[in-house]
């Protein structure tokens, strides 16, 4: 049955399936489970085995010793999709794992961890309005999985969205006692390569560098972290910004080859032209690029990039920019069409608007 882990932690089946393409979440979850049972992985009690480097005669062998130290035995199978390769739903009953199944030890607990992409989206699914097709996917599926999904707690770590990754940074952040808000957040998915795993590395560095500080600012974002991805998003904005189309275009077709970058730039975009908009207003008033720099929370190095669009395009051009970007967001969010031609559209219509 699908749980949450803090009830598998609390009380778990005698297995646990834990699946998906998040790796570095199930790979924290794990670590959780484990520090509750065995935390001291002793070799006593505590088996880490490989699902391409053992059979499941191995694998029950391990299951079925008791507990010598801790009040249960722990064994990880990792890579377990590398173990059972059988595509039949129906077991061989006389199998020793089969067996097993059916009556697992009580002494011990056995995580099985796979990543099979036939089950992408059930753990949400299960619970949503479409139950059926999803029951049924786990009706048709092959052994030992069809058991697992039935009778035992499961987990799905489904991969994040690039739009889920800017709040997953936020609840890291509240892990230290830190809190960060959405602009300086976002910042930090754009200086990233999107690897969770990687940018859980980049927090312990903004924590380190602000110490006691509860506040994280896009100044320490700035100040700490920064890549190659972020530069694309910057050369980008500052191409539009300067109303180079050839530059942007070329810019944008290389930040969608590989990746969908797509709500990132929509979002990132976003933020530049309602800066640039308030820079446009803050000149007017013969401000300092050094005290506006500090009002729209952006680095002063970069100010200039801000100050530059502002005079080059219009009050109305940059108000027409914000709205044009709202339409391709809606668009990419409700049409079939192709992304990077609505990207190109946005691109000319913004650099066009005077």
């Amino acid at each position: 049955m699908v749980k949450s882990l803090n009830e598998i932690i609390q009380n778990p089946s005698p297995i646990v399936f834990l699946f998906g393409e998040e790796e570095f979440i199930l790979e924290e979850a794990l670590e959780k489970i484990i520090n509750r049972f065995c935390p001291d992985k002793n070799h006593y009690d505590f088996d880490l085995l490989d699902g391409a480097q053992i059979n499941e005669n191995i694998l029950v062998d391990k299951c079925s010793s008791y507990p010598m130290i801790n009040d249960k035995r722990v064994v990880i199978i990792k890579n377990a999709e590398k173990l059972f390769t059988s595509k039949s739903k129906k077991p061989d009953k006389n199998s020793l794992f089969y067996q097993y199944l059916s009556n697992p030890s009580s002494s011990t607990l056995l995580i099985i961890t796979a990543f099979i992409d036939n089950f992408t989206g059930i753990g949400n699914g299960i619970l949503g309005k479409n139950k059926q097709k999803y029951e049924k996917m786990i009706e048709n599926a092959k052994f030992p999985y069809n058991i697992l999904l039935t009778k035992f707690d499961w987990m799905e770590f489904p991969k994040l969205y690039d739009n889920q990754i800017p709040y997953w940074i936020k609840d890291r952040f509240k892990l230290y006692n830190k809190k960060i808000d959405d602009e300086a957040a976002n910042l930090l998915f754009a200086f990233s390569n999107g690897e969770l795993r990687d940018i859980a590395n980049e927090i312990e560095k903004i924590c380190l560098f602000v110490e006691d500080r509860q506040e994280i600012t896009r100044n320490d974002i700035s100040a700490v972290s920064g890549n190659r991805r972020l530069n694309n998003v910057f050369e980008l904005q500052n191409a539009i910004g300067a109303k180079d189309s050839a530059k942007a275009n070329e810019i944008l077709f290389n930040m969608l080859l590989h990746e969908r970058q797509e709500m990132l730039i929509i979002t990132m975009l976003t933020r530049y032209f309602i800066a640039v908009w308030k820079v446009q207003e803050l000149l007017t008033k013969n401000i300092r690029s050094k005290e506006i720099a500090s009002m729209i929370n952006v680095n002063e190095y970069f100010i200039n990039d801000y100050i530059k669009p502002a005079k080059l395009f219009s009050n109305k051009a940059v108000e027409q920019a914000i709205i044009h970007l709202c339409e391709a967001d809606f668009e990419l969010k409700s049409s079939s069409s192709n992304n990077l031609l609505i990207m190109q559209k946005l691109i000319e219509k913004i650099i066009s608007s005077d």
